[in-house]
């Protein structure tokens, strides 16, 4: 008798136990599935979900800019979890699993799982596009012809900060000292690169105190080399944008009493020396 209730126990602790480890494993899957999709519907590559709407564009006024001036189709997403094989050979598993109710997909292009994940969740391209959409060469081989990398798009967070749907960035919408959250209309002045640097660092805005002066990189990319008129940015996501020159915080290789500049009036890079004054905007993230 002894011996059947030691056996039972030992049973009942087991079977308890085996329980237990599946649904510790089933919470943690869930778990990893849901913290895969941002809040802004991207995706992390690595444990390959990937993204195909069941709504349409929301940037419906076609300005590059997710506002709410935009109308959604669909309150909710279709996400498909799929085997990463199928990303890195760009075709199209036949079989998957479907989660609803997730956030709507932020672009038409999303449809597309490859084109989704090129232009958004890292696939070929993280860099930005140049914003250039008219081919030069009779080849077929320039910038205009390819464009490649991911979109220049941009959601007006509506606190005078805008994000870079690309590169995850926030960006404060206004030159610096404008806090205007609409047209930018207010002064836009001029520092130093100390000064310029101490003006980012020190900001509190649109309920961040992380600000800092952007790299090089990071404020080249929010040019745009379509050739039409100065200053060369969306001028929607970042109105009132000077056609002059804009401090980053990257110091000239050549020279370190020099640093390098954007300048929007043909969206090229530029260098100078770190007293002189230049304009400035600032970026999070």
């Amino acid at each position: 008798m002894k011996n059947n209730k030691t056996k039972m126990k030992k049973y009942i602790t087991v079977k308890i136990s085996k329980n237990t480890i599946i649904l510790v494993v089933f919470v943690l899957i869930l778990g990893l599935g849901i913290m895969t999709v941002s809040a802004s519907g991207r995706f992390n590559l690595p444990l390959s979900w990937i993204l195909s709407p069941s709504g349409t564009t929301v940037d419906s006024d076609n300005d590059g800019i997710i506002d709410n001036s935009d109308q959604l189709d669909s309150e909710e997403g279709t996400y498909y979890k799929q085997n990463l094989s199928d990303v890195l050979t760009q075709s199209n598993s036949a079989a998957s699993t479907t989660i609803t109710g997730l956030p709507t997909p932020a672009a038409a292009s999303q449809a597309a799982t490859k084109q989704y994940v090129d232009d958004n969740a890292g696939g070929s391209y993280q860099v930005p596009k140049t914003g250039q959409t008219t081919s030069y060469d009779t080849g077929d081989a320039d910038d205009g012809y390819y464009e490649k990398g991911c979109a220049l798009s941009y959601t007006d967070n509506g606190d005078g900060t805008v994000t870079d749907n690309c590169t995850s960035l926030m960006w404060k919408l206004c030159s610096e000292p404008d806090t205007a959250t609409a047209t930018c209309g207010g002064t836009h002045s001029t520092y130093t690169w100390e000064n310029a640097l101490a003006r980012c660092e020190g900001l509190d805005y649109g309920g961040h105190t992380d600000w800092r002066l952007p790299n090089a990189k990071e404020l080249w990319s929010i040019t745009s080399l379509e050739p039409g008129s100065a200053p060369y940015i969306n001028q929607t996501a970042f109105p009132g944008t000077v056609s002059y020159y804009y401090w980053s915080s990257t110091t000239y290789p050549i020279n370190t009493g020099y640093a390098l500049l954007v300048y929007f009036n043909d969206g090229s890079l530029y260098y100078d020396g770190r007293a002189s004054s230049f304009y400035v905007r600032c970026v999070r993230g």
